[in-house]
This record gives structure tokens, sequence and C-alpha cells, in this order.
């Protein structure tokens, strides 16, 4: 873990080292998905490792940085400190730990959901959290932690941690590592279950919560873009230039990694309540510059207004996680591409294979609509699977697709 060191105290001795000491990972539920980005010819595959952790002898004495906030925050320090607190200790040590947590809180709402959902049915409340009588600083402290968590509270409602990412109003990070970069996206699902669920030709589709395909497109996407250097130099097949659209996105994570990775993107889908939500995530992950929100229902795609919308976006490529999941969805796709790339280009897919029918003829229809296609087998690692859709999906597989969509 790299922190940013602006103005700092110095150490203050053996009392902050022993108040490091006992930072330990928090088992807690799901927080972070680190995913190293390996090369476009496997898609990206690299190691995963859920819930990183660091080595507390690289945390740095407070002042912190907002940016050394919000990395903390990511790799659970809140919850490790709260869990620490909640420990017999000596009033120094336990006087640099509620400073620590109040420094963390005071500047992070993530910090404050992260206690919030710690507490499970209510605000965190640290004075009643303690394991040992706090000094007369600590207790100011540690009102002032449970007033702020209060406040988020009030808000935004009770935080779920959730153990995997099948429940919904959970919110949790996904890294892509590429050597010494890492791109950190927000992912915050919707609260309510049905609100973002909807009939498509009487199969029940759900948008508003994470897919393992997104995260798999998502790292095949930045194995691309990482590649574009080769592909300057005649040696590999990066991204082409150009804006990007998203289709069905849902919660829109592979189109805001693009976004982050300074992409122009589009992200589209049909339902209300996922625009809202797109919106949301576009300012919290700050790449309100690079991405916008389109309400795209792909059967209106040839439609003279949409059309001529689609047609002035001069998209250079598509990209799609696990939308195609029944046989009208992916005829509509088929008829939708051409128009959203009507002077040709690339488009992308990663895909569930089973319970998706409209997914097995799906490259036959692209062939007979006279584009050019090459299908890879997506491997995902069972343990992310695991969490991110293993209570009713655990032997799921996935399928790649490159469209080479041929210029009307």
């Amino acid at each position: 873990m790299t922190l940013t060191r602006g103005q700092q105290h110095p150490r203050r001795g053996t009392a902050w080292d022993a108040a490091c000491k006992l930072l330990l990972p928090p088992r807690s539920s799901l927080r972070v998905v680190a995913m190293e980005v390996g090369t476009p010819a496997d898609l990206g595959t690299g190691s995963i490792d859920i819930n990183p952790w660091i080595d507390t002898r690289s945390v740095p004495s407070a002042p912190w940085s907002t940016e050394d906030v919000e990395l903390l925050t990511s790799y659970g320090v809140p919850l490790s400190v709260a869990l620490a607190l909640e420990e017999q200790l000596g009033q120094e040590v336990q006087h640099q730990l509620m400073s620590m947590l109040h420094a963390l809180v005071l500047k992070s709402r993530a910090a404050r959901d992260q206690l919030n959902a710690h507490q499970r049915g209510g605000c965190y409340s640290c004075c009643s959290s303690l394991g040992s009588r706090p000094g007369k600083e600590a207790a100011c402290l540690a009102a002032d932690i449970g007033r702020l968590c209060k406040e988020r509270h009030a808000e935004a409602g009770q935080q779920v941690a959730c153990e995997d990412w099948t429940q919904f109003g959970s919110a949790c990070e996904v890294w892509l590592r590429r050597g010494q970069r890492t791109i950190r996206v927000l992912v915050q699902s919707e609260a309510d279950n049905h609100a973002a669920a909807f009939d498509f030709d009487g199969v029940h589709l759900t948008g508003g919560r994470v897919w393992a395909g997104s995260l798999l497109l998502s790292r095949w996407l930045a194995s691309l873009h990482f590649a574009q250097d080769l592909r300057s130099e005649g040696r590999g097949a990066g991204l082409a230039a150009g804006p990007v659209l998203e289709v069905g996105a849902g919660l829109g994570l592979a189109g805001i990694v693009l976004a982050k990775l300074g992409r122009k993107v589009v992200l589209s889908d049909r339902e209300p309540v996922l625009l809202d939500r797109l919106q949301e995530n576009i300012g919290t992950n700050g790449v309100g510059e690079n991405c916008r929100v389109l309400a795209l229902d792909w059967a209106m795609a040839g439609r003279v207004k949409m059309r001529r919308l689609l047609q002035a976006q001069r998209f250079s490529a598509v990209i799609g996680a696990d939308v195609i999941y029944c046989e009208p969805s992916a005829d509509l796709m088929v008829r939708m591409l051409p128009h959203a790339l009507p002077s040709g280009g690339v488009a992308y897919f990663v895909n569930a294979r089973r319970h998706r029918p409209g997914i097995l003829g799906f490259a036959d229809k692209l062939r007979s609509a006279g584009h050019r296609v090459h299908e890879q087998h997506a491997a995902c690692d069972r343990a992310l699977q695991d969490l991110v859709c293993g209570s009713f999906e655990p032997e799921q597989e996935y399928i790649a697709l490159t469209v080479f969509v041929a210029a009307p």
C-alpha cells in the first residue's frame, strides 16, 4: 500500500506502534475484490484477492490526506480499529486507536457506513462498544464518532454488510491492478431487489446488482486498454479509440472502469431506477467528465430519433456484460448493433452460458447478419463465482465474444 503522506505529527512512540499492532484483518463481509489484469490473449485473467489487507507498519500517523483515508477505509481499517477498541486496553493505546478512528470517520462517509454495517440493526455507538473505560479526551472522541455515524445513518439508512452479492443494498469496491497502477471503482447496488427487476418475454431479470460477467468484462477491457502501447507498436490488439457504449449497463461497472482509464463512455439501460443509480455511481467515482447516461430500449434503436442520436455519438465500440438471456434479447441485440455502430466497429460481450438460452445461438445470429465473431471461453475463478452468485449459480460458465460489426 502506498499512502500519500502530507504534513504529519511525529509518531507518538511506543503507544502508536502498539496501537498499530492491534490492527488485524477484520473478519467481515465483502469490501474489496482486487483483480490482477493479465493480457488480452487470456481476457486479462489474473489472480484475485478478496478483502486484501495491509502491512500495518506502513500506516503513518495522522493527520491523513483524504486519499489516505479512503484507501485505509477500503482496506477495512475503520472496522479493524473498532474491533480493537472492544478489547481491554491501556488508556494511551486506547486514545491512539480512538484518534485514528475519529480521523477516518471525520473524513469518510464510507468509514461511517462500514461501522454502521458492523452494528447490524442501527448506527454505530462507539461509547457502548468500548472494552475499557475511556479517559476524558477519548470519551469526547468516542461521542463525536457516534454523532457522525448517527448522522450518516439518518442520511443513508442502514448499510447492508453482505456475505455475497446475492444480497441487495451492498456497497463494495472493485480494484483492477496492473503493475503499480490500480483502478478503483465503488459499486453500490440497489437496496430494493424488486425495484430494478423486470420481465423480458416472461424471463425475470435483475440489473440492480453485480454479476460475474461484469467483473470478467471489466478485467478484459482493462487488459485491452493497457495493451494500447503494444497496439501502437504493431504487437497487439488494444481497444480502438473513440467513445464506447455500454448496453444493459445495470450498475455501470465495466463502463466506469473505462471512464477511469480516460475513455469517453455512455452507460445505457432502459429501467428508470437503474438510470438513476448509474448517475449516482458516475458521481461517486468522479468520472462525470468522461461518462454520461442514456435511456436506451434496444427495441427503439431503429426509430428515427434514437437512430440519429446513436449515429451522432460516433461510437467505436459497444460493450455488454450478461445482457443476453433469451431469444428475443439476442434478436434485439443483433438488430441494434448496426444502429449503435453505423460505421462499423467492435462489440465485446461476456455472458453466462447456463440458464441463458438466448446466448446459445447468439454468435450464429450475428454471423448471419454479416458480422465476424470470435468466441472464447471466459474462465471465472471459483472463489469469485461463489462470492458473486454461488448460492444460486454455483456451476456457471462464461463465454466472451468479440464481434466485428460490419457497416451497413
